[in-house]
């Protein structure tokens, strides 16, 4: 038969390679053993990172040195998917000790107590067959939120999967203590209403405390407004297209608040609170269209009305809000942002969002005042009074169209009407047959520039279909009402 045939170059060479990848390795696990013994570190995890290092590094040079003295292909692959599963176990084996050195038992991770806000059956995780029993974690991964036990979630794989929040509850510490009561008493609202000096002709009649019905507590309904001063203008820049941009808001001041009685007593809707704030630098503009307020109003050498500081004012309102007044108002959020005082939710009735569909329009005071109550109000300038007595109103009429059960039909209603003929309140709809005031009526006087008519509503405009219309008018005023 034929000689045998020499060993073949290549693999003289990889046994070279072989030998030299096991020095190597012997040496770089002979320099982290001295880098280790000359620094000291105590730190475990830094250790046993190091030895996962020289462990893959020998493992390698064991793959190559199998591959080199394999002569089948059969057995070469067969020796190249041990050696790689080899590789991958000492891998996870070291990373799972470098995780247990750094956060295991020793570290203080494994007594994490998670918090109890939110629990698997609040979040949908409790229950079902993912569920884990006895667990308050929760794995959020995106929009998958999933229940996971609690020693999945304290045990860590190196720098796999590392803490990026760590919370902690302090249970040695008592609950803290409960607020002290208000310093704002019943005597220094007395003394502050009662006592100040009030003008002749108030228009207010504050609470004497002399009965129950003389006393606020929880759930007395004040109807409430206030009205606002400019004492500062806006800042406006110009761009470069020259159009303008606000930077900086006009800055307001509370220049009067108005609170009268919403409950269904004598003195219903009597104002118990008319306050004109004195004002303390000078206003840049009194904003008279809906402040209703005039140059000399908050000057107390010439006012005819009763002044007081803003500290007082904020008391008065404190004490109310303290005693658990309900406020009746039309948008009150903003109002209350302004005066710089927080009424508790549940004692805010707002008007605004009381007569509001979901993404719709808000409908303003006058429009509602119109339509629901047939009054004209704000004809010229606000008035915070009349405002507030128009709020505690309108909440009666919610109430009474909610107890009828026509609430929401009404409301559908309201925004029909307005959509077809505008909600700024001026047109009335006719109501019991008779008709509301046209265009430059207020209120019941006569009609300028034409006679009386009105448009019931869902019936058409003009003469089709029988109409709605009652009565003539000029063209003019026509085109102002269509």
């Amino acid at each position: 038969g034929p000689a045998p045939s020499a060993p073949s170059t290549p693999m003289l060479k990889s046994k070279q390679v072989a030998e030299e990848g096991k020095g190597e390795s012997a040496e770089e696990g002979e320099r982290a053993s001295e880098c280790t013994a000359d620094e000291g570190e105590p730190d475990e995890g830094n250790t046993a990172r190091r030895q996962l290092e020289a462990t893959a590094t020998v493992t390698g040079a064991s793959h190559w040195s199998s591959d080199a003295s394999s002569t089948s292909p059969g057995q070469s692959e067969a020796a190249a998917a041990a050696a790689a599963a080899t590789t991958k176990a000492a891998q996870f084996a070291a990373a799972l000790a470098a995780g247990e050195a750094m956060y295991g038992a020793g570290s203080g991770f494994d007594t994490i107590t998670p918090s109890q806000m939110f629990t698997p059956s609040a979040a949908g995780g409790g229950g079902g067959a993912d569920s884990v029993p006895g667990t308050d974690w929760l794995l959020f991964n995106d929009f998958s939120i999933n229940p996971v036990a609690p020693r999945e979630v304290t045990r860590l794989y190196g720098q796999v999967k590392l803490p990026c929040l760590c919370m902690y509850t302090r249970v040695d510490r008592p609950a803290p203590p409960p607020l002290p009561p208000s310093p704002i008493t019943a005597n220094m609202f007395r003394r502050l209403t009662l006592g100040a000096s009030l003008p002749p002709r108030s228009p207010f009649r504050p609470f004497d405390f002399e009965s129950a019905g003389e006393t606020p507590g929880p759930g007395t309904i004040l109807g409430i407004d206030a009205e606002f001063v400019a004492l500062a203008p806006a800042v406006r820049e110009t761009q470069a297209d020259g159009s303008e941009v606000v930077v900086q808001s006009m800055r307001l001041g509370l220049a009067r608040v108005s609170v009268v009685r919403g409950d269904s007593g004598p003195r219903r809707l009597v104002p118990v609170m008319d306050d004109y704030i004195r004002a303390v630098e000078p206003v840049y503009d009194y904003l008279t269209r809906f402040s209703g307020l005039v140059p000399g109003d908050l000057d107390p050498a010439v006012s005819t009305h009763a002044i007081t500081r803003l500290k007082h004012a904020y008391l008065k309102l404190r004490y109310l809000v303290g005693a658990g007044c309900i406020f009746v108002g039309h948008g009150l959020k903003q109002d209350f942002k302004m005066i710089n005082i927080v009424v508790p939710p549940a004692q805010i009735v707002d008007t605004v969002e009381l007569f509001h569909f979901k993404r719709q329009r808000k409908l303003s005071l006058r429009f509602l005042a119109s339509y629901l109550l047939g009054l004209d109000i704000q004809q010229e300038t606000h008035d915070s009074i009349e405002d507030a007595r128009t709020a505690v109103r309108l909440y009666d009429k919610y109430l009474e169209l909610v107890r009828e059960g026509n609430f929401q039909a009404k409301l559908l209603e309201i925004y029909r009407y307005g959509k077809q003929y505008g909600y700024t309140g001026e047109n009335r709809p006719a109501e019991h047959g008779k008709p509301g005031p046209g265009p430059g009526q207020r209120g019941g006087g006569a009609a300028v520039g034409g006679t009386l008519w009105a448009i019931k509503p869902g019936e058409r405009r003009g003469g089709g279909g029988g109409g709605g219309l009652v009565g003539s008018m000029s063209t003019t005023d026509l085109a102002d009402m269509l």
